[in-house]
């Protein structure tokens, strides 16, 4: 995608075996939605992301992203991207973060195939400034696979300060109830090596 590409949409799509991203932009005008397209096996000659983004506004959703030589979904941060909305997508086996949101200063053309993984540490102003996502990275559980504790699971791992969200969904204060789902990815007053306890029932 290229030029004016305000409105676009791309959707219902089997995209597979390309030599680079199953969809990709280059210095777009307006903004693109991208949703319900299975994206698998691209990246023959490139490691390079599913779904590579550069602009801003864009929303990609209920995609299934995967077996890719790099990220799922990389955010190329030249020119300036923002506000860009990626929920509800189903990434496995990837080679690389399932959202990689590249770093400002970033735009070597390397940069805009595989995008450059997880955020240097969060430790002065400008860090936060200049990185993606102000230097905030996603948290990291403790482990990939949580066993039954009765009739839930505790999920825990650490966040950095600044990951915004809360545990459950709004309205709900203690584990969730069967069928409700659980935001496990987004975190409230979370320092720096915090442990997150979220537990999920059974059933949901």
């Amino acid at each position: 995608f290229a030029g004016n590409i305000d409105g676009s949409q791309v959707y219902g799509n089997l995209v597979c075996a390309n030599d680079g991203s199953g969809v990709a932009m280059f210095k777009p005008t307006g903004s693109s939605r991208i949703y319900d397209n299975d994206i698998r096996f691209n990246g023959r000659r490139f490691r390079s992301p599913g779904i590579s983004l550069m602009g801003s506004g864009h929303e990609v959703s209920d995609n299934y992203v995967a077996f890719q030589p790099g990220p799922g979904v990389g955010v190329v941060a030249y020119p300036k991207s923002e506000q860009n909305l990626v929920r509800n997508n189903f990434f496995r086996q990837l080679d690389g973060l399932s959202v990689d949101l590249g770093y400002n200063h970033n735009s070597a053309v390397s940069d805009y195939q595989f995008i450059d993984g997880p955020n240097p540490p969060r430790n002065s102003r400008q860090r936060r400034r200049d990185s993606a996502n102000a230097a905030i990275n996603a948290p990291e559980f403790d482990a990939y696979v949580f066993p039954m504790e009765g009739s839930g699971v505790m999920v825990t791992g650490r966040a950095a300060r600044g990951a915004w969200g809360c545990g459950p969904l709004p309205g709900d204060r203690g584990a969730a109830r069967p069928g409700q789902a659980v935001r496990v990815a987004a975190v409230c007053g979370s320092t720096s090596g915090t442990r997150i306890p979220v537990w999920i029932t059974s059933g949901s």
